[in-house]
């Protein structure tokens, strides 16, 4: 492949400009990848991404545990059956931790143009702040945390990971 080929490659396929198109548009080639940031900043975006969607498992997976053995544990009350209806109430706490972060993070690893990375960048500052004060004080989220049948702690590990993607955006 030429280097006309390449370039035309590149800026087709990748949506980065190169050669003079970059340097009309105030880049070199270096700088034209992720605004500046470069493979860095995609990488560190691209472990974001996976940093929240497998915090968002993680506490899936820690909801359904404290159901399974609250369940397992209150088999013989009287009123099981309701309590096996009102399990799925635990599970309100993952609509705090939807999946606007996720997309957010991917939008800001696609953008290469500057001020558009900025706009969206504080828009994922908004998410992660927005999600922060929710796992600060969501009642639930603590409640499943001290729940008096299995040790979780999904709060700190939300925590943990919001401040991760924090520094990275």
């Amino acid at each position: 492949m030429s280097g006309t080929a390449q370039r035309e490659w590149v800026q087709r396929v990748l949506n980065v400009p190169m050669g003079v198109e970059a340097q009309q548009n105030g880049q070199t080639n270096g700088a034209a990848v992720n605004g500046g940031g470069g493979k860095g900043q995609v990488v560190r975006l691209a472990q974001a991404m996976i940093t929240w969607n497998t915090t968002r498992a993680y506490v899936g997976q820690q909801v359904k545990l404290l159901q399974d053995t609250i369940l397992e544990a209150t088999s013989n009350q009287p009123n099981f059956a309701e309590i096996k209806s009102n399990i799925t109430n635990l599970e309100a706490v993952l609509e705090g931790l939807d999946d606007d972060l996720l997309v957010k993070l991917g939008q800001l690893r696609e953008n290469f143009e500057t001020e558009a990375k900025e706009k969206i960048s504080q828009e994922a500052r908004g998410i992660v702040a927005k999600m922060q004060k929710f796992a600060a004080e969501d009642q639930l989220m603590n409640d499943i945390d001290k729940n008096g049948f299995v040790p979780l702690d999904i709060k700190a590990r939300v925590t943990a990971s919001l401040d991760e993607v924090m520094k990275t955006i």
